[in-house]
């Protein structure tokens, strides 16, 4: 009587963004990301969007370093890529 039992979620729970991405990958999760970061795994087929759904914040992210790594040609790189791809 009344619903079968359901399935108990499980929960991969990390600080590594890194690691939550590969667990999707190898199809082991799901993963909440920013708008953009993941476009090339998107487009590739490798990934797909659950929900056509999205959140918006109003909180920003730093690029950080020390000095001597910020002078650095290809730090100065990956940070003119990132700002290119942020949505204003």
């Amino acid at each position: 009587m009344g619903e079968p039992p359901r399935r108990r979620l499980e929960f991969l729970l990390s600080d590594s963004y890194t690691l939550v991405v590969r667990a999707a990958l190898a199809g082991q999760s799901i993963c909440l990301a920013w708008a953009g970061i993941l476009d090339d795994f998107l487009e590739s087929g490798l990934l797909v969007r659950v929900s056509p759904l999205a959140a918006t914040s109003d909180r920003c992210h730093f690029i950080t370093s020390d000095q001597q790594l910020a002078e650095r040609a290809p730090t100065r790189a990956i940070a003119r890529w990132l700002v290119a791809r942020a949505k204003p």
